[in-house]
C-alpha cells in the first residue's frame, strides 16, 4: 500500500475525502443545531467511507508498466542469449577460417618458393623442344636425300635386272 494511491479512482477517493474533511471542520464550526451536528457526522462518515476506499479497498496496481518492463527484460535476456550463443557460434567458426588462411599463406610461400624452379624447367624444356625440332629438320633432310638415293640405286639395279634377262632387248 502506498500513501499515494497509484490508479485514477483511489486518487479521486483520497481528494473527496480531504475535501468532506475540510468541510466537516467548517461544519463543525457553525454547526448549532441538530441538522448542523448530523451534516457533521455524515460528512466526517463519507470522508472516513472515501478513505477505506482509497486505503483499504485500493485498486491492484497498474501492472501493464512493470509487466512492460518484465517483459523488455525477457527479450533482453533473450537477445543477450542469442548473442552468447552467436559468439560461440563465431568463435567456432573462426578456428577453421584460420586454419584456411594459414593453409593460403602456406601454399602461397611455398608457390613463391617453387617458381623459379618451374621457370627454371620451363626454359630448359623449351631448350630441350628447340633442340629436337632442329634436330629433326635435319634428320628429315637426311632421310629425304637417303630416299631419293636408294630410289636412284634401285632403278638402276632393276634396270641392270632387265638388261640381263634381255626383257628390253
Amino acid at each position: 500500500m502506498k500513501l499515494y494511491p497509484t490508479s485514477s479512482r483511489d486518487r479521486r477517493a483520497v481528494w473527496i475525502g480531504v475535501g468532506n474533511l475540510i468541510l466537516v471542520v467548517w461544519l463543525s464550526r457553525i454547526a448549532d443545531d441538530f441538522l448542523g451536528y448530523v451534516l457533521v457526522g455524515l460528512n466526517g462518515f463519507w470522508a472516513v467511507l472515501q478513505f477505506v476506499s482509497a486505503y483499504v479497498l485500493q485498486d491492484r496496481p497498474e501492472e501493464s508498466a512493470g509487466a512492460e518492463y518484465a517483459e523488455m527484460i525477457d527479450r533482453l535476456d533473450s537477445i543477450g542469449e542469442t548473442l552468447r550463443n552467436l559468439s560461440g557460434f563465431l568463435e567456432r567458426e573462426r578456428l577453421p577460417a584460420d586454419e584456411g588462411e594459414r593453409t593460403v599463406r602456406r601454399l602461397q610461400l611455398e608457390r613463391a618458393a617453387l617458381e623459379p624452379v618451374v621457370q627454371t624447367q620451363r626454359e630448359t624444356v623449351q631448350a630441350i623442344r628447340s633442340a629436337h625440332a632442329t634436330t629433326q629438320r635435319s634428320y628429315a633432310w637426311k632421310e629425304r636425300l637417303v630416299g631419293i638415293g636408294l630410289g636412284i640405286i634401285a632403278s638402276l639395279v632393276a634396270g641392270i635386272i632387265l638388261y640381263v634377262l634381255g626383257v628390253g632387248r
